[in-house]
């Protein structure tokens, strides 16, 4: 019995100790832990300090002004700066997120953000920015979202870790001023890229080649820049690309048949450059794309018989080429078509009466080409139009008067070439009317001011 006693107590005093133990470590570690959270804010808060003292917000008159809502809550005084405008914590607060688009801020990008090693999104679009983007951006090992576009005064060389970035989703740096080559090596690294957008700067050079292996991106815009060279067939690696423009740059050489095999591309735009050769008919490939513009090049030849099966087409824009040959009466079949634009492609012949079907056209140009006939009465069944552009063009006849039926439209455009010296007279019913003879041709252009019903009154010699 005493025996049991004494082992009683011993385990009684052993308990004691462990509860003591628990109660006295135990606390130690959770304030030790809570230590570490204050250490850890401390040093992120002093990094977005150092951040906002580069920088200024501009007002209603451009003047710079320190004290403003964007950084109203930004005290020096806080324990943390999870509570401050723009920035976003995890629960053990580390700063994960940092959006100040347009706010108005102008300056420089500290450094200093760069040891905000926590970091996944940041945003500082809209803004009036200037300077290089500091290459301890590259140190944001978590960061996925990076949004600088539109700062316009934004410039240099991008840090080429930035292309690099295992785990960066987003990059978004148009509208400014940065320069120099994509580096061609970054791109074998960008294994999560999603949609990289460097539009509207000044970069120059190749398209690299490696950017083919980026096999995540799925809008890819170099649009507005200084590329040379080919395309690279290489883009027809990108599997799941959706958006591709590399429009406006100098690009030159075949539209390469690689990209044809991009199933889920949507927007396809390689306008303004100085591409050349025939426009391939593997083109119908395509059968997930809606937009389509490879105008202002030095293309050739005839139009693809089988660019007229792409009926999910809503925009197609081909203008400013060299397509010497007739419409056929196939440009029906794109009947989903919202927007057409031929201008200057030196085609001939009739316009085809089955351009009537397309009825969903809001905005159709065929000028600059040398069409012959007259126009077609059965362009009264496209309703939706509201803008019609056929200048000259070789077209005889007076405007067909079912067009008053098309009541959307607010601009007309047109030169007709008139043997017996006669012209249309128009009344729009804001009272508008307008006429004019030039020697044998009369040229009309009817512009509305506003939506309103057209009538083509009568002709008069």
């Amino acid at each position: 019995m005493q025996q049991h006693q004494q082992q009683q107590q011993r385990l009684l005093v052993v308990m004691m100790m462990m509860m003591l133990f628990f109660f006295v470590y135990g606390g130690w570690f959770c304030c030790h832990a809570h230590c570490q959270q204050l250490i850890v804010s401390s040093s992120e808060k002093a990094a977005l300090l150092a951040f906002k003292q580069q920088l200024s917000v501009l007002n209603d008159n451009n003047q710079s002004s320190s004290t403003v809502a964007a950084f109203a809550t930004w005290s020096e005084m806080a324990v943390t700066p999870c509570t401050w405008t723009g920035v976003s914590c995890n629960e053990l607060g580390q700063v994960t997120q940092l959006s100040l688009n347009q706010t108005h801020i102008s300056g420089t990008i500290a450094p200093e953000l760069g040891s905000l090693s926590q970091l996944q999104h940041l945003d500082l679009s809209g803004n009036h920015l200037s300077g290089a983007i500091p290459e301890e951006l590259a140190n944001l090992v978590n960061l996925q979202y990076l949004d600088l576009n539109s700062n316009s005064l934004l410039s240099g060389n991008v840090p080429h870790a930035l292309f690099a970035h295992p785990k960066l989703q987003y990059l978004d740096l148009s509208y400014n001023a940065f320069t120099g080559v994509l580096p061609d090596a970054a791109f074998k690294q960008a294994f999560s890229l999603q949609t990289l957008v460097l539009s509207c700067n000044a970069f120059f050079g190749v398209i690299p080649p490696q950017i083919g292996m980026a096999f995540s991106l799925s809008r890819l815009d170099l649009s507005s820049n200084s590329f040379s060279g080919d395309v690279p067939s290489e883009l027809g690696n990108l599997v799941n690309i959706q958006y591709l423009d590399l429009s406006a740059n100098s690009l030159s050489g075949d539209i390469p048949a690689a990209i044809f095999g991009l199933a889920q591309l949507r927007h396809l735009d390689i306008s303004s450059n100085l591409l050349s050769g025939h426009i391939p008919p593997l083109i119908a490939m395509l059968s997930s794309l809606v937009y389509l513009d490879l105008s202002n090049n030095s293309l050739s030849g005839s139009l693809p018989a089988e660019i007229w099966s792409m009926t999910g087409l809503l925009e197609l824009d081909l203008g400013d080429n060299f397509l010497t040959e007739s419409l056929p009466k196939e440009i029906g079949n794109l009947r989903n078509l919202e927007s057409l634009y031929l201008s200057n492609c030196h085609l001939t012949g009739p316009i085809p009466v089955e351009i009537s079907l397309c009825t969903k056209l809001v905005k159709l140009d065929l000028g600059g080409n040398s069409f012959t006939g007259t126009i077609p009465d059965a362009f009264a069944n496209m309703k939706s139009l509201i803008t019609l552009n056929l200048p000259s063009m070789q077209v005889n006849g007076t405007i067909p008067p079912s067009l008053g039926n098309c009541t959307n439209l607010q601009v007309i455009n047109l030169l007709l070439h008139q043997h017996e010296n006669q012209c249309s007279l128009c009344q729009c019913d804001n009272g508008l009317f307008f006429c004019s003879m030039m020697i044998s041709t009369a040229y009309i252009l009817w512009r509305l001011l506003g939506f309103g019903r057209c009538l083509i009154l009568h002709s008069i010699r």
